[in-house]
């Protein structure tokens, strides 16, 4: 059976082939959208820091609200999301959630997200992956094996939508 530590280190994997990807596209690509309806690479970036940012946030809003007494959410909301975000379905943006129309560098935002994730990451492992940890505000408390399961599918959503890089031709 995994562990939240397994989970933990393939979400860690997850998000540096994403950050490489970032970084092979090269300023410009980095900097614009590859098509109308999705944000520029940077922009997915630092929209992703910001989403992990609001589970830092929810981690300590359920310590102070004692959400570990609580049992864990059985909104059927949690696989949904899960789910259309596996299926590359669009599900709406919170409004603290949306990125910057003009992000900062690639390296000011990772760097940022480096201090986010591993804030995270100090949080979630070593929990026991049933007892609820984080009280989102939507979904109610979620333990730390709901928690990495939609940060999981909400980068892979993402990962999709960076373009691959060009082939560099010899």
């Amino acid at each position: 059976m995994e562990t939240i530590e397994d989970t933990l280190r393939r979400l860690k994997q997850q998000r540096e082939m994403l950050l490489m990807r970032v970084a092979l596209l090269g300023d410009l690509r980095q900097r614009v959208p590859p098509n109308s309806k999705t944000w520029s690479p940077l922009q997915i970036v630092d929209h992703l820091t910001r989403a992990e940012a609001e589970y830092l946030r929810f981690i300590e809003e359920g310590e102070k609200q004692g959400v570990a007494r609580r049992r864990p959410s059985r909104s059927p909301m949690i696989p949904i999301l899960v789910w259309l975000m596996r299926k590359r379905i669009s599900v709406p943006t919170i409004p603290s959630m949306v990125p910057s129309a003009d992000p900062r560098s690639f390296a000011e935002l990772k760097s940022e997200w480096d201090s986010v994730r591993i804030s995270l990451i100090e949080k979630l492992s070593g929990s026991d992956p049933k007892i609820p940890v984080v009280l989102n505000p939507i979904l109610g408390p979620m333990n730390a094996e709901q928690t990495v399961r939609l940060i999981e599918a909400h980068v892979d959503y993402h990962m999709a939508q960076i373009p691959a890089p060009e082939a560099v031709s010899g």
